[in-house]
């Protein structure tokens, strides 16, 4: 819930955004600020998607896409795009834990139908 994510998220050095939907993906995003850690956040719908870190602080997705889940609801899940994100996601946790350069500041932007993949400042 809204209430208990900043004390969920005591203790911890990384958020990692698993939620289905995008209502709690503020919330969540908001939490981590709060504690003082990134988060690394991804989202599909379809076969479209993307992944980010968001520093505490920054603007992140969830600024910017709002709570609607029609594409989602719309577009489906597709299992290869939901590995896809989830695999890029992990990337960016080894990243951010190990101190290898991240996706702070940016969101990679895939589309899995025309196989494009770029990369957006936020």
């Amino acid at each position: 819930t809204t209430k208990s994510l900043p004390g969920f998220l005591d203790g911890c050095s990384l958020a990692v955004d698993a939620l289905g939907g995008l209502t709690m993906r503020g919330h969540l995003q908001e939490a981590a600020a709060r504690t003082g850690i990134p988060l690394v956040t991804g989202a599909l719908a379809g076969w479209s998607g993307y992944v980010a870190v968001v520093m505490p602080g920054q603007v992140g997705p969830a600024d910017l896409m709002g709570m609607d889940n029609g594409g989602e609801e719309k577009l489906g899940c597709p299992a290869p795009a939901v590995n896809m994100v989830a695999s890029l996601m992990a990337s960016e946790v080894v990243n951010v834990l190990t101190g290898a350069p991240t996706l702070a500041g940016r969101m990679l932007v895939l589309d899995l139908r025309s196989y494009t993949f770029e990369t957006i400042s936020l």
